[in-house]
């Protein structure tokens, strides 16, 4: 029994759909696992190992808090990614190319957070990290907006939704573009803290939109 081009052309593109959003998730499953390299286990000898151990977990603070921030950040995006695709119904090759840049800056995530765990009092080192970050949420963005511009979701936005998705994912990288100049000119403390406020700005941007009629689509 023959089967039609069209009948294996829709099975040929779901195949490719599933293997597309498998591959995706491997590799935020890869970077967010591969964070947890970039926190040495102190190594210790003689003495009074509790007080030497203490000291050096003093010290690991401050990559520990880094290590969860990327945790969030890849998380978060991994949430967008998968919602993103739960409502794609098709994807073509440059939806394919968009997706794999997007995950390149994801892969880097382990390396710019090391740079940052262990000279995070340097400007270049907050730099790396915010472009890094910055970066992989435009790149999403631009996926998402592709998608969009296509007709390849399962549903139609009105323009007051398109507006709400695109504003609510600019939040990230804007605040972690804005924590540049913040690290050069005024603290890298203050930098690092502001990133904090990407996750509350995008509550705080929800709530107003919602509230001035800009409804939320799902994802």
């Amino acid at each position: 029994m023959s089967i039609r081009p069209s009948q294996f052309d829709r099975e040929e593109r779901e195949v490719e759909f599933s293997r597309a959003l498998a591959f995706s998730d491997g590799v935020f499953a890869f970077a967010i696992t591969l964070l947890v390299t970039t926190l040495d286990v102190p190594s210790l000898s003689g003495g009074d190992l509790n007080h030497q151990l203490w000291e050096a977990l003093s010290d690991i603070w401050p990559r520990l808090g880094t290590f969860f921030l990327s945790f969030a950040v890849i998380g978060l995006l991994w949430l967008r990614h998968h919602r993103l695709f739960s409502r794609v119904r098709q994807l073509d090759t440059m939806a394919l190319v968009l997706n794999l840049a997007a995950l390149a800056f994801i892969v880097l995530m382990p390396f710019s957070t090391e740079i940052l765990g262990r000279y995070g009092q340097t400007p270049v080192a907050v730099t790396v990290y915010a472009l890094n970050i910055t970066f992989e949420a435009v790149a999403f963005i631009v996926m998402w907006w592709y998608c969009v511009r296509r007709d390849m979701l399962g549903e139609t936005l009105t323009p007051s939704q398109r507006r709400y998705e695109l504003v609510l994912r600019m939040v990230i990288p804007t605040v972690f573009l804005v924590s540049i100049p913040l690290a050069f000119f005024v603290s890298t403390n203050l930098a690092k803290d502001t990133w904090f406020l990407a996750f509350v700005g995008q509550w705080l941007v929800a709530r107003v939109m919602v509230r001035e009629g800009d409804l939320p689509a799902q994802g």
